[in-house]
């Protein structure tokens, strides 16, 4: 990004300059596109803005891919904020699935409410354990 000279190679991070520039490509890139993520600029030689990245990533995907791909993520990019989000989607994707499975199986009511209740178990136990799987 021009003035590409002021890059601040101690800091890792643009220059003023740079920064204003970045902002304005965004906001270009925003207005001309209908976007439904964000535009995050980013130096993977650098390491800038590589954290804000992932975590867009990782909420971007769909809630059964984003602990898989967490899983593979260099551990300084594994942020709370990444983890919490890989685990919250893999959990509500296994009640999803246990939604579905109950929809589908038509089960009535006093079996239904035992399920309902060994699915929050379930779930509760899932989020308690995942980052042993992932």
């Amino acid at each position: 990004m021009e003035p590409c000279r002021e890059w601040d190679g101690i800091k890792h991070h643009p220059s003023s300059h740079q920064f204003a520039n970045l902002c304005a490509k965004a906001e270009l890139a925003e207005t001309l596109f209908a976007l439904v993520h964000p535009v995050i600029a980013v130096s993977a030689m650098e390491n800038y803005n590589l954290e804000l990245w992932v975590e867009a990533l990782i909420y971007a995907l769909p809630a059964n891919s984003s602990s898989a791909v967490s899983r593979h993520l260099a551990p300084e990019l594994r942020t709370e904020r990444v983890r919490e989000t890989a685990r919250d989607s893999f959990v509500r994707a296994t009640g999803e699935v246990f939604d579905e499975a109950m929809a589908v199986a038509q089960i009535p009511g006093k079996l239904a409410r035992h399920l309902r209740l060994l699915r929050r178990h379930v779930l509760s136990a899932i989020r308690a354990v995942w980052h042993f799987f992932f």
